[in-house]
């Protein structure tokens, strides 16, 4: 079968999630749901929305940059549908899919160059954010090992997508470096197409240092949506957390997100959640109830991208078969 070990993946996670759901009640699960407040999770979406348009901005103002003249709906549109190919991604590596969304307008290596300048701060944010979470938590709370091993993994994952991505844009000796990833899933495929491109991905990748200041000002103010979000959710299921609470419960637990087993860390954002929730003394069944609407609440708005990802002819599952760099 064509897409085995996908779907083998996706099965992984749904298998996790069955087993957290196996030792719940159901009553309580039900009367959780039951008590959703959806007008919060509309909101929440609508900051979700906002958050992605300031990603868009941000690829706008790297690709007027290098000369690249975009639309912000044509940009809008392809992040949608960069992030709804994460979604559905081990690793959230879908997401390297934009280029090939943009290919049109751009050539690849500009592409490349825009979303990796992108991606490190929001690897920086995120990076801080879960590492200001455990000291955080660490005063407000006993956090569990298996909590932090489950982030310190994730953590780790992130820091290696960093580093790669780092040496690509900025070092001449990284390819030598960077070939030794070639055979890992996923992102050696990728890698083996950024290679190809390295000079003048690296050109463009200079030129975009002077727009850092602004670019990381952007990404900031993205967590603090983000934070937002997660509050909007709480108040969905009735949490009476404070803001920052959320501020940093959510680059930690979403940076189980990056553990490239199963799309997106299904199954495993959901476990480190609930051990985190129940340490702030939150009960199961309301706990995974919130972490499931933290999910959807990024995939409903995501399908916004379906229409981009169709008409391109993307398919997130086989980035090998994608259009060549020459």
């Amino acid at each position: 079968m064509k897409h085995k070990k996908t779907i083998l993946q996706f099965l992984f996670g749904i298998v996790i999630l069955i087993a957290i759901f196996y030792f719940m009640s159901p009553a309580k699960l039900i009367e959780s749901v039951k008590d959703v407040n959806l007008i919060f999770i509309f909101l929440a979406m609508l900051s979700y929305l906002c958050v992605n348009l300031i990603m868009a901005i941000r690829l706008k103002l790297v690709f007027n940059k290098v000369g690249k003249r975009i639309g912000i709906g044509t940009l809008f549109a392809t992040q949608m549908a960069g992030m709804l190919a994460s979604d559905l991604s081990p690793g959230r590596s879908g997401y390297m899919a934009v280029p090939f969304l943009l290919k049109d307008k751009v050539e690849l290596h500009s592409g490349f160059s825009a979303i990796f300048s992108n991606q490190i701060l929001d690897f920086f944010i995120k990076l801080t954010g879960a590492v200001g979470a455990i000291i955080f938590f660490s005063f407000v709370t006993q956090l569990n090992p298996a909590v932090l091993y489950l982030a310190f993994f994730g953590i780790g994952v992130v820091i290696f997508f960093t580093v790669v991505m780092a040496l690509s844009m900025w070092s001449k000796r990284a390819v030598t470096i960077i070939k030794l990833f070639e055979k890992i899933p996923f992102v050696g495929r990728l890698i083996n197409k950024i290679l190809n491109m390295m000079g003048e991905f690296q050109h463009e990748a200079k030129l975009m240092r002077s727009l850092y200041p602004q670019l990381l000002s952007l990404t900031f103010f993205t967590w603090l949506l983000k934070g937002i979000e997660w509050m909007f959710i709480g108040m969905a299921v009735n949490f009476n957390f404070i803001f920052w609470v959320y501020l940093f419960a959510q680059p930690l637990i979403t940076v189980l997100q990056f553990v490239p087993i199963t799309p997106a860390g299904l199954g495993f954002q959901e476990s480190g959640g609930l051990v985190v929730l129940h340490l702030l003394g939150i009960g199961a069944e309301s706990a995974f109830v919130f972490l499931v609407l933290a999910r959807l609440v990024m995939f409903l708005p995501n399908l916004l991208g379906l229409p981009t990802l169709i008409k391109k002819g993307i398919n997130i599952f086989d980035l090998e078969e994608q259009p060549k760099l020459s």
